[in-house]
């Protein structure tokens, strides 16, 4: 089954109710010649949901860090992060 999806997780420190957003593109190896590669790319050479849920968890485990800021650049290297490369508005209202 050939499968080609972004899949958007909401991560968050334990200590706050709220989180951001990551987005790992999943795709199977039957279609990627003709997509391409990608930096946050999950490739599975059979589709199978669990796989991507355990991925996601592994992940979140493996990057841990002092504080927010520390582990959500450690889990950007791995999906792409909402606040990726951002940088805040610095003109004048």
């Amino acid at each position: 089954m050939q499968a080609h999806a972004f899949i958007d997780v909401y991560i968050g420190p334990d200590t706050v109710p709220s989180g951001e957003y990551f987005t790992v593109e999943v795709v199977t190896e039957d279609i990627l010649d003709s997509i391409g590669r990608s930096k946050w790319q999950m490739v599975l050479a059979v589709y199978d949901w669990s796989k991507v849920e355990n991925w996601v968890f592994s992940v979140a485990e493996r990057c841990r860090g002092e504080n927010w800021e520390e582990m959500a650049n450690k889990l950007a290297q791995h999906m792409h992060w909402e606040f990726q490369d951002y940088n805040p508005y610095g003109g004048s209202t």
